[in-house]
Formats: C-alpha cells, sequence, structure tokens
C-alpha cells in the first residue's frame, strides 16, 4: 500500500524498523478476551477483512470480496454497504490517510497497521458516505476493539470525533493546504501516488493530451455503472428487442467500449462473437 506520494509504508514481514517508539494504543497486540464478542456489522466485517488482505498480502479485491461476501452470506444490503466500503476506501485511501494525520497529529506510519485500516474505513463512512456519524464512530470503535486492543478505541474515538467536527468541503481544503506542491496536491486530491500520475502525465503528453491529466484521475477514481452487453443477432438479442418495452432494461450507448468493437478492431472480429481478448491488441 502507497500513499499519496507514492512512498510505501510497509516493512518487510509488516515488523516495524528497529527503534520505532509507539505509543501503546498504537502496538500491536491480541484482542482481550475480555471484551465479550465483536459487535461489528457483518458488512463492515467483510469490508476489513478486504482492506487488511490487500494491505498485508497485496490481495486481488475485486476476486477476494465476492468470496468473503457468499462465505458470510451477506444479504444483498449488506453486500452492497461491504463493496462500497472496501472498494470506496481502497480507492480514496491516499487521500484519507492524509485527513487521518491532520486529525491524529501524527504520521500514519506511527499508527498500527490494523487500527489504520480501521480509521480508513471510518473516514470513508464519514466523509464519503450517507453512514450517521454515531453510527461510523461506534462501529469504529467496536471495530478497533475486535481488531486490535482496548486501548486503542480511545485513540479510534478521538481521531473519529475530530473528523467529524469538520464538514468534507474543509477537510478538502486542509488536505489540498497541506501539499508541498502542485503535483502533490493533485496526487492527494485524486488519490493517486505520485509516480502514478507523472506516468499518466506522460502517457498523455506523448499523445499530446497532457491537459487532460486531470479528467482522467477523476475518471479514475469513478465507481463502475453495471454493463450488459448483447451481442447483435445473438438470440439472447432477438429475445431483449423483441420483449415489451416495460420489461426491457434501459440502454445507452457506451463510449467507454467503443475503442474494442470489431469495427476498431477488425482483425479481431471473428474472435469477438466468441470470447472476450485478454489483453488489448498492439498497435
Amino acid at each position: 500500500m502507497s500513499d499519496s506520494t507514492g512512498s510505501s509504508s510497509r516493512r518487510p514481514g509488516g515488523r516495524r524498523p528497529a527503534g520505532d517508539r509507539r505509543r501503546p494504543e498504537d502496538r500491536p497486540r491480541e484482542r482481550d478476551a475480555s471484551a465479550g464478542p465483536s459487535t461489528v456489522s457483518p458488512a463492515r466485517r467483510v469490508a476489513y477483512e478486504v482492506v487488511s488482505a490487500v494491505r498485508e498480502s497485496d490481495a486481488y479485491a475485486n476476486l477476494l470480496l465476492p468470496v468473503r461476501i457468499r462465505r458470510a452470506a451477506l444479504s444483498a444490503q449488506d453486500a452492497a454497504l461491504a463493496t462500497e466500503l472496501a472498494y470506496g476506501t481502497l480507492r480514496m485511501s491516499g487521500y484519507y490517510d492524509r485527513v487521518i494525520e491532520l486529525a491524529a497529529g501524527r504520521p500514519v506510519t506511527a499508527i498500527d497497521a490494523p487500527i489504520l485500516d480501521v480509521l480508513r474505513l471510518s473516514v470513508h463512512q464519514l466523509l464519503s458516505m450517507r453512514v450517521a456519524t454515531h453510527a461510523a464512530v461506534n462501529e469504529g470503535v467496536d471495530m478497533a476493539r475486535a481488531v486490535g486492543s482496548r486501548s486503542a478505541t480511545g485513540f479510534v474515538n478521538g481521531v473519529l470525533r475530530t473528523v467529524t467536527r469538520s464538514e468534507p468541503d474543509a477537510w478538502r481544503e486542509r488536505v489540498l493546504a497541506s501539499a508541498a506542491s502542485a503535483d502533490e496536491r493533485l496526487a492527494l486530491e485524486h488519490s493517486h501516488p505520485l509516480w502514478v500520475l507523472r506516468a499518466l502525465r506522460q502517457a498523455l503528453a506523448r499523445e499530446g493530451r497532457a491537459d487532460e491529466l486531470e479528467e482522467l484521475l477523476r475518471a479514475d477514481n469513478r465507481a463502475p455503472a453495471v454493463s450488459l452487453v448483447a451481442l447483435p443477432g445473438s438470440r439472447r438479442w432477438r429475445r431483449r428487442t423483441s420483449s415489451p418495452r416495460r420489461s426491457r432494461p434501459s440502454a445507452r450507448t457506451s463510449r467507454a467500449a467503443t475503442r474494442w468493437t470489431p469495427r476498431a478492431w477488425p482483425r479481431a472480429a471473428s474472435a469477438c462473437r466468441t470470447r472476450a481478448p485478454s489483453s488489448p491488441p498492439s498497435r
């Protein structure tokens, strides 16, 4: 996991460097058995497990999340919540890390990794979702107790309550004001590591489109819409187009998908009818 400036906060094996003097509430501990059973909602637990796995072992969230949802037997509503929590937190973690640093008064590298994951999930709910403030804070504290220690709950509670004292727009202003350069400001705002931002700029510049960088960063953070594609001429296509209009799904032309249609990619026209290509064509 990289921060918004592209530097990795992870250490081999998850260990901190020698001489690290963290406060007691930030040191990893086994969960206190006297704390009782966890009261964390199943959806939030699943989201935490996915975010944690991505950080610890570079897991693929899109592969792991469906497995965790099925294993937890989540309802459709809880599955949707877990999906937004996991993907939204991972997508904007660089931005949320700066918010956490400002609210906690210390760098995220000084916060125990499981507790940092809890804070990221909670900050996503507070700043980017319509979750009641008390619910986000209480669930964050409960999760900290479940994955860390009872002494970490006070720290998590304090950080989250600090976040609730300002509106999302105010936090955005503080985060952007903390940037040391124009590039860092852009990287923080769109939660991209600096090296990714610079690589995208170079790629766009080679095509004479360097002025589209910010638009590309925004698009990269946009949650994808679900699309249904029926190949013209197939039985499914005829079934869809011949059904009564009231039972048809809404449809529109997707500009994002037209680049790799048979017309744009003649050599693969026949392959498109039978399977999806594993990679874009060489041009």
